[in-house]
């Protein structure tokens, strides 16, 4: 399944927020999305690396982010009235 941009960012801010491996998000976007998008939310502060114990994570900006996304989401998804 192809994902577009938005859905990819929100899919690796999800599986970031609680300090995940990224090996999970190499099943569905190429290693080439996956640097494109890692370093991109990284320069707009969404995704951080910790140094320290070698994990991405998700920042407050990126929270923000996820939880516009839902909201947006939940708008356009058919209620099924």
């Amino acid at each position: 399944m192809k994902y577009s941009s938005i859905d990819a960012i929100a899919i690796i801010l999800e599986s970031f927020k609680f300090k995940r491996d990224p090996t999970m998000l190499e099943r569905i976007l190429t290693r080439d999305e996956l640097r494109y998008f890692f370093s991109m939310l990284q320069e707009s502060s969404m995704l951080i690396y910790q140094q320290k114990n070698q994990t991405y994570k998700t920042t407050d900006k990126g929270m923000c982010f996820l939880d516009i996304y839902n909201e947006v989401e939940e708008l356009v998804t058919p209620t099924g009235v």
